[in-house]
């Protein structure tokens, strides 16, 4: 049977993606851009995708504190995926070399972009 709506051509594109990360320009291909705007705003209210920021939409799942959508990864790991989409390469910073490699104890907290080079 196929897809009826907007809405379910949108969820079945999502479900066989890998990322949890999805553009509105991944999805414009399926309807007009208005119908698409309607349908991305539906699956918000549903819970079924969350709002990550300008035409960005990640997967969501009930959260196990209040059943209320949360997004699917954690917040560093949507960030990596976004950035990583708009072609900015991503590397850890000095404290979570230093984390990782044995040299400090300390957990290294927060964010850091900055331009390297």
């Amino acid at each position: 049977m196929p897809d009826r709506t907007t809405a379910d051509r949108i969820v079945r594109r999502i479900a066989r993606r890998k990322g949890g990360v999805f553009f509105r320009s991944d999805l414009i291909d399926l309807d007009s851009p208005g119908q698409v705007g309607r349908a991305l705003r539906a699956l918000v209210q549903k819970g079924c995708l969350i709002k990550f920021g300008r035409s960005i939409y990640v997967r969501a799942r009930p959260s196990v504190l209040d059943g209320k959508p949360a997004p699917a990864k954690g917040i560093r790991e949507l960030a990596t995926e976004v950035l990583a989409r708009l072609g900015v390469e991503v590397t850890e910073s000095i404290t979570e070399r230093a984390h990782n490699s044995g040299r400090s104890v300390q957990v290294p907290t927060g964010r850091v972009v900055g331009k390297a080079g």
